[in-house]
């Protein structure tokens, strides 16, 4: 389980966002993924649109939250090449630009 791996809960992803320093306390920190057009973006910089397995999806970066590591399950695939992507719109969140 690592920042930036992707996971199927239920029928939703989300993305773990979590640093992999941080000692295991029960939870990670997530991100959920929406299918394009199903959610509006406010903000393109806050709401960046990833592909994902050829399939185009909004990170709703406002929406992330604490989730237990025993509903995450194994991870199904990788954004860590997304870096950049991701980190703007933590940035954005956090710093305001």
């Amino acid at each position: 389980m690592g920042r930036y791996d992707l996971h199927r809960v239920d029928n939703a992803l989300v993305l773990d966002v979590q640093s992999n320093i941080i000692p295991r306390v029960g939870t990670r920190l997530v991100i959920p993924l929406f299918e394009e057009g199903t959610v509006p973006r406010a903000m393109s910089r806050l709401h960046p649109v990833l592909d994902v397995g050829g399939r185009d999806y909004v990170l709703v970066t406002h929406l992330m939250a604490a989730m237990p590591i025993s509903q995450l399950g194994p991870a199904i695939g990788s954004l860590d090449h997304l870096h950049d992507t991701i980190r703007a719109a933590l940035d954005m969140i956090f710093l305001g630009f």
